[in-house]
């Protein structure tokens, strides 16, 4: 019986649980090699990937996809959640018709007016305009569209190859947030006011200071109650904003057009229609 050597071992087949490891370690290795402060290109990368057996498609999408530098968060950031949603998508169109696919739809269905293109990149804020505002508010009212009321899009369309794109979707609703918080304040300073001084009043045969300190306490407490509810409503919000989003990518990823679905009136005809025939 012939002794295995550990070379043959080492060229025997991987179990593909382990080609991560060992393709992320060769690239630690060769890396290792070359000029740390030296910075790679996307294609010095793209041939990296290419010399490891990668796609160059997968690659450029890895590289859409890293994570960015994280931002300090804000106080009302931790409290309320962050006003800002990030969305990506690798999409079987090419970059131009991809952008040119959501741009119609941001701007013939959401109502948003382009702010700046440069390159692959767009911003797409609310049209201001009175035929705007009044088509928004009836064709896309608050309580089911959410996409509508973003105070900012950004939309970065990256080519992939030739016949697929990577798209990244930032919505931003600072306002929104704000809308809730100030609400919710109001409402609980006002309730909170008026329960303060009951609280006050009912408990005065205690003394003064078991009065005030009684009446800011029951001032506090449904201040603190309201503001819980605004931050659940937000959150809610964004949650569904991030919904709506995300079906409106999954339709481009499935290579669909973003027009809107017929009316079920018109579906209930065509359905009679074949059955006609």
């Amino acid at each position: 019986m012939t002794e295995q050597t550990p070379d043959t071992e080492n060229t025997s087949g991987l179990p593909r649980i382990n080609v991560e490891a060992v393709l992320r370690r060769a690239v630690e290795l060769s890396l290792q090699d070359t000029d740390q402060s030296r910075e790679l290109s996307e294609e010095e990368l793209v041939s990296i990937g290419r010399e490891l057996g990668l796609a160059p498609r997968h690659v450029r999408q890895a590289l859409c996809e890293r994570p960015g530098p994280e931002g300090e968060l804000g106080v009302l950031d931790r409290h309320f959640g962050r006003a800002d949603l990030v969305l990506t998508r690798a999409v079987p169109w090419n970059d131009t018709r991809a952008m040119r696919e959501l741009e119609d739809h941001l701007v013939t269905r959401e109502y948003l007016q382009l702010r700046r293109r440069q390159g692959g990149n767009a911003i797409f804020e609310p049209a201001d305009d009175a035929f705007s505002s009044i088509a928004r508010a009836f064709s896309r009212p608050a309580s089911k569209y959410h996409v509508a009321r973003a105070q900012r899009v950004y939309l970065t369309v990256r080519p992939l190859d030739a016949e697929s794109a990577h798209v990244r979707m930032e919505l931003r609703y600072p306002q929104q947030r704000t809308s809730y918080i100030t609400t919710a304040a109001i409402i609980g300073s006002s309730f909170g006011v008026g329960l303060g001084v009951l609280a006050g009043f009912a408990i005065a045969p205690l003394g003064d200071v078991a009065a005030v300190t009684g009446g800011i306490a029951s001032f506090g407490a449904v201040l603190a109650s309201s503001l819980a509810i605004a931050r659940n409503a937000f959150r809610s919000f964004i949650t569904k904003s991030r919904d709506e989003a995300e079906g409106l990518l999954d339709r481009l990823e499935q290579g669909e057009r973003l027009q809107p679905p017929p009316s079920p009136w018109i579906r209930r005809l065509q359905q009679k229609l074949r059955d006609f025939r």
